[in-house]
This record gives C-alpha cells, structure tokens and sequence, in this order.
C-alpha cells in the first residue's frame, strides 16, 4: 500500500481507474499499463512484500515523467519510482 498524505491506496479501491489510465495515454508517449498482468508483475520486488499498484506508467522521455506526475496529482494519486525489482525489503 502506498501512501500520499495519510491516506492509503489500494488498486481495487479506485473507482475511476479507467478514466485515470485514458487521462495518463494521452498525456504521455510512453506505455500505461492497468491490466491485472502488469498489476501483477509489478506488485512485487524479490522481497516476499507485495503491493498492488493502480496502474504502471513507463515513460520514453522526462516530459513523459511530467506529464504523469501532474495526471496523478490532479486526482491525488501516489507515485513511487521502481527500480530493477531486486530489493529485498520490500522497496517496491
């Protein structure tokens, strides 16, 4: 779970995903992912903590980082920057 201000997130507790995921595509160049197969891949690192993210977003460019940034501001949605996945304490 991540965590913005004191609120929690959960993927599933978003009611507006659909919107969000359209919102982030045509703001960016790069892919937006929020099928469950990418939720899936990315919920974990090689840590046995695993969080269900919203959604991913991989950006071409730093406009693409932007430009995402200020979609998910617009709807107070957290934002936490993966790595390669190695971590082992649960950095996802």
């Amino acid at each position: 779970m991540a965590s913005v201000a004191g609120r929690r997130h959960y993927a599933a507790d978003i009611p507006n995903r659909g919107r969000i995921a359209r919102e982030l595509r045509e703001a960016i160049d790069g892919e937006v992912r929020f099928d469950p197969g990418s939720q899936a891949i990315y919920a974990n690192d090689a840590s046995v903590y695993r969080q269900v993210p919203i959604g991913v977003v991989i950006p071409r460019h730093a406009d693409d980082v932007v430009n995402a940034l200020a979609v998910c501001r617009a709807h107070d949605l957290p934002v936490i920057a993966r790595g390669c996945g190695t971590g082992l304490s649960g950095q996802v």
